[in-house]
């Protein structure tokens, strides 16, 4: 399965995932692959994270660079910025299209379910774009600062509850990948090493480091530390030993 979270932050947006994959029914026991890499660059200045029928997601995105050129071209958007909007309608289009012709005797409940997840940037405004298979990828624009997709009961809860519009970039990286461990500590769906990209007005998709993951993973077990400490769970601990 999948946990993916964006986040706007002042001065940029972080993409983050898990990389676990299952392969089998996720309701009995199932084989688990954590090499799955789910935030990618989906063309200058936007990323692009993916949840749900992996294979499927990698077909649509194969030829997406040739789509959005042919886009450009079109005189109805020759002379318009080349932003986010624009690439979310191109990516709509195209994955209705090929869904449509791949399994156009299924309604779309009985489709394979496949979600995109669109960060970028128009008119210098962070926008987070969520494409779902579900609704023939209709194009659905976030109005909280932040959005999450597949296993994301507990992210969800946990972003309501930590997330304060206008707050700095290293605090979104933090606190992205403070709710997907969380979510990897609660549910086995979601797994293996974070990855966590930040996009920038103007600017590609630059994936974090493992110096920079490991400095944050250390800083929240410090955290969790201090946390369980307010509730008494190392005095109690000591009572008990």
């Amino acid at each position: 399965m999948t946990l993916c979270v964006a986040i706007e932050a002042s001065d940029a947006i972080i993409l983050a995932s898990d990389s676990r994959g299952l392969v089998g029914d996720p309701r009995g026991p199932t084989m688990a692959n954590d090499t799955n890499i789910k935030v990618v660059s989906f063309s200058p200045g936007t990323g692009l994270a993916v949840a749900g029928t992996a294979e499927f997601a990698a077909t649509i995105l194969h030829d997406m660079p040739q789509h959005l050129d042919i886009a450009m071209a079109n005189p109805l958007f020759k002379d318009k910025p080349r932003d986010v909007h624009l690439e979310a309608k191109v990516l709509h289009e195209v994955a209705k299209s090929t869904y449509e012709k791949w399994f156009n005797q299924a309604p779309s409940p009985n489709r394979p379910p496949l979600i995109f997840l669109l960060c970028g940037y128009a008119d210098n405004k962070p926008n987070l774009i969520t494409l779902m298979s579900l609704f023939d990828f209709a194009p659905g624009k976030s109005t909280t600062g932040f959005q999450t997709i597949g296993v994301n009961m507990l992210a969800t809860y946990l972003l309501n509850r930590l997330y304060c519009k206008g707050i700095s970039a290293d605090a979104a990286i933090r606190l992205a990948y403070y709710v997907i461990d969380e979510t990897k500590s609660q549910d086995g769906k979601v797994g293996g090493p974070i990855h966590i990209g930040v996009i920038r007005a103007d600017k590609d998709l630059e994936m974090l480091d493992e110096t920079r993951l490991d400095d944050i993973r250390q800083n929240l077990v410090s955290f969790s530390v201090t946390l369980r400490g307010h509730f008494g769970v190392q005095e109690e601990r000591k009572e008990e030993v």
